[in-house]
C-alpha cells in the first residue's frame, strides 16, 4: 500500500532574506517543511529561525566546514543550460566549481571588504552546547561539487570568489 503522507524536513537556508531565498521559503513553509536561515540581517519572515553571522566574527569550527556557493547570473546561466540540453536530468549540484572551507570563504570576504579576520573558530563542542541538536544545521557542511558532465557543457562567469564578489560589489 503507498503511503501519501508527503515526507517534511527542517532546512537551512543561507541568504534566506533575498529575492530568491523569500521565494524558496515560503514555498517549503507552505509544503509543511520547517525552515531555518543563516543570514547577516534579522529574521524577516514569521515562522523562520534565523541564525547569525558576521564578517568580524564568522568562525564555526572552521577546520573542515564546506561552503557551497554561486553567483546568481551562473545559476541562471545552469538553468538555461538544463532548458537547453535535455542530458541534464535529475539533481543538479548549482554550486560554483572551486570547493572552499568556511575559513577559505571568510578570508575572501575579509580581504574583499578589507575588514580584519580576526575571531577565533567556536569550538564544535561549545556550539553544541549553546545550539543542542539544532548544531547540526551549522556544524554540517556539504561538499558539493557540480558533477564532470556539467563543467565540460557550462563555462562559469564567476568560478572563484574572488571573481563573484567583485562583480557584485564593483
Amino acid at each position: 500500500m503507498k503511503n501519501n503522507r508527503q515526507q517534511t524536513h527542517h532546512i537551512l537556508i543561507t541568504g534566506g532574506n533575498g529575492l530568491v531565498g523569500k521565494s524558496l521559503t515560503q514555498a517549503l513553509l507552505r509544503q509543511g517543511h520547517r525552515v531555518s536561515h543563516l543570514s547577516r540581517t534579522p529574521a524577516i519572515i514569521s515562522d523562520v529561525t534565523t541564525y547569525g553571522w558576521n564578517v568580524v566574527d564568522p568562525q564555526i569550527d572552521a577546520r573542515c566546514q564546506w561552503v557551497p556557493w554561486i553567483h546568481l547570473q551562473d545559476v541562471v546561466g545552469l538553468y538555461g543550460l538544463a532548458v537547453r540540453d535535455s542530458s541534464l536530468a535529475g539533481v543538479v549540484n548549482q554550486t560554483a566549481p572551486g570547493l572552499l572551507t568556511n575559513r577559505q570563504f571568510m578570508e575572501a570576504l575579509a580581504r574583499h571588504f578589507q575588514k580584519p579576520l580576526w575571531m577565533p573558530s567556536i569550538p564544535t563542542f561549545m556550539l553544541k552546547l549553546m545550539m543542542g541538536e539544532r548544531s547540526v544545521f551549522v556544524l554540517n557542511s556539504a561538499r558539493a561539487v557540480p558533477p564532470e558532465r556539467l563543467l565540460q557543457a557550462y563555462r562559469y562567469t564567476y568560478p572563484t570568489l574572488d571573481k563573484a564578489l567583485n562583480a557584485i560589489y564593483a
